[in-house]
Formats: C-alpha cells, sequence, structure tokens
C-alpha cells in the first residue's frame, strides 16, 4: 500500500516531461526505453532520472534531452518529484508489485509500462496512464508524445483517486486482512 497522507496530487508546476525512478539497468530495459527516448527528435524533454546506472548501461546517454539525474533522493522527496513529473516511464517487463508506480499514481502523475508486469493491476490503460503490448517500444514512444503533447487532469484526477480508493495503507490493509 501507499501512504496517501504523504503521496497526494500536488498543484506544481511541471518540471519535467517525464521521469524514470529506481534502477537504471539492461535488465529493467532500460536502455531500449533509453532509445525510444532518443528516437524522439522533433522536442526537447526534459528527463528526472533518480537512481543508479548500473554496469551494463555506462555507455548509454539521453545526449539529445534535457537531463537531470540524482543517484539518490530522500523518501520523502518524492512526492514532489512525481508531482512536478508529467509522466513516470517503466519498462520493465517484469515487476512484482512497483512502489514507484503506486506512489507516483497516488500524486496524480500518469504512468506508461508494459502489460503482464504487474503494472497492468494498478494502471487502468487510458484512464491513469498506459500499458503497453507486446514489448513495443514504439507504442512506448508514442505514449510519451501523446502525453507530452495533451492534457492529463483527467489521469491526474483519476489515478490519484483509485489509489487512495485501493491501495492506500488503511484500504490494501483491510483487503490484506479479509484475504
Amino acid at each position: 500500500g501507499v501512504d496517501t497522507k504523504v503521496f497526494f496530487r500536488r498543484n506544481i508546476p511541471y518540471q519535467y516531461s517525464l521521469c524514470i525512478i529506481g534502477a537504471i539497468s539492461k535488465y529493467k530495459n532500460s536502455h531500449k526505453l533509453f532509445e525510444a527516448i532518443n528516437s524522439i527528435t522533433n522536442i526537447k524533454l526534459k528527463i528526472l532520472i533518480v537512481g543508479n546506472f548500473d554496469e551494463t548501461m555506462k555507455d548509454i546517454n539521453l545526449s539529445n534531452h534535457d537531463v537531470t539525474h540524482k543517484s539518490y533522493v530522500n523518501h520523502i522527496e518524492l512526492p514532489n518529484l512525481y508531482s512536478s513529473s508529467k509522466i513516470l516511464c517503466i519498462a520493465s517487463y517484469i515487476e512484482g508489485m512497483p512502489k514507484v508506480v503506486l506512489e507516483a499514481s497516488a500524486c496524480g502523475t500518469p504512468v506508461i509500462g508494459f502489460e503482464g508486469s504487474s503494472i497492468d493491476d494498478i494502471i487502468i490503460n487510458e484512464k491513469n496512464g498506459y500499458i503497453i503490448k507486446n514489448n513495443n517500444f514504439e507504442d512506448f514512444k508514442n505514449k510519451i508524445l501523446l502525453s507530452i503533447n495533451n492534457d492529463l487532469t483527467q489521469m491526474n484526477i483519476f489515478g490519484s483517486n483509485i489509489i487512495k480508493e485501493k491501495y492506500s495503507l488503511k484500504n490494501y490493509a483491510y483487503r490484506f486482512d479479509q484475504v
């Protein structure tokens, strides 16, 4: 669950087009995500990356875009970072219950991620983000562009509300207790 007293929607102007939060590695498909982002050449994205690059990613860059990289931030800083980012991108094929997806959604930040990675248990396609099928990074890129170029207010509101309803600590504990 998510502490919705800490992770909630804030009215902060967007500083970043997108954020990537977590381990940056080939295991998490970061290299494919970076390729998709680098194929966007008609606009310069402002990208926030929070996390460490592992050895598999040392030669990869996003030189076409304006990147802010933070190896580490205090957990209490994350709500403002999510809220100041238009979207969260998560490219891994395999995830448990990704906390970053829950936290970003609680803050009203839509998420783009892959079907079958448990992200689609949290994200309802076109309601609080986009679910990409069949590891299609071209579609991933197109959803980034769609997100950047459109008003996401309805996704912001829906995402924050769905987390309050299903994944707040209180509601999640209640559901867990029922099991």
